[in-house]
């Protein structure tokens, strides 16, 4: 049976974008390249710099005491073989933003540069559990962190220009915590409708909204038209 390497950043927009789009890339290695804006990226350092070491307090006054560690953002980890509730295998696999190493067990951060309203945080929880799980059963074993007891965004959105120099802005942002309660079992029930529709045994039915989707079937058309 072919083990499938998922990407935990790729739930929310992926899966959950367009499950056509998903199984063409993951499948059929069909890939599409979006623009990225890079000031996301160089506000994702700039704020991962700043938290490094500091206390779990500066996030937010309901975590309990804590460092915040950032220094390994950049390091892709990777779970060992796991299994869905089909006994399905699978591994997971990307970059996690940051952790918290409390007294006895750790939480597990994404920053986020977003104004979302925080009731949407839930979108997240897949991914956020990918981390625990990639974080507790790591294909290393010296890379071991465990327990993950807490989930959680850190997002952070521009408010206001607070103050200027010649050639620099200081802005003022929002930062927000928004906890997601762990729950395995949710989790693992989620990967394995995305197993489901790796291994053929749903339908991969593009979003109507879907923009890649609706280019490339114009594009057929137009093709098509032409020819």
């Amino acid at each position: 049976m072919k083990v499938f390497t998922l990407s935990p950043s790729e739930f929310a927009f992926g899966f959950e974008g367009c499950k056509k789009c998903y199984y063409d890339k993951i499948v059929n290695n069909l890939k599409y390249s979006s623009f990225f804006p890079p000031v996301f990226s160089l506000l994702d350092i700039c704020q991962k710099k700043y938290y490094q070491g500091k206390s779990s307090k500066s996030i937010s006054e309901s975590l309990d005491e804590g460092i915040i560690i950032t220094e390994n953002s950049d390091k892709i980890i990777k779970s060992r073989t796991l299994y869905d509730n089909k006994k399905r295998p699978f591994i997971l696999r990307g970059k996690l933003d940051a952790y918290i190493k409390h007294e006895n067990f750790y939480t597990v951060i994404d920053f986020k540069t977003t104004s979302m309203s925080l009731d949407k945080a839930p979108m997240y929880s897949a991914q956020l559990h990918s981390y625990a799980l990639m974080l507790e059963n790591p294909s290393e074993k010296n890379n071991l962190i465990s327990p993950v007891k807490k989930l959680g965004l850190f997002c952070f959105s521009p408010n206001q220009v607070i103050n200027h120099k010649k050639g620099t802005n200081i802005f003022e942002m929002n930062a927000r915590w928004a906890e997601i309660k762990r729950d395995d079992k949710e989790f693992f029930s989620y990967v394995t409708l995305v197993l489901d529709l790796l291994h053929g045994q749903i339908k991969s039915i593009r979003n109507p909204r879907c923009t890649v989707c609706t280019f490339i079937e114009q594009h057929l058309s137009l093709a098509k038209k032409q020819s």
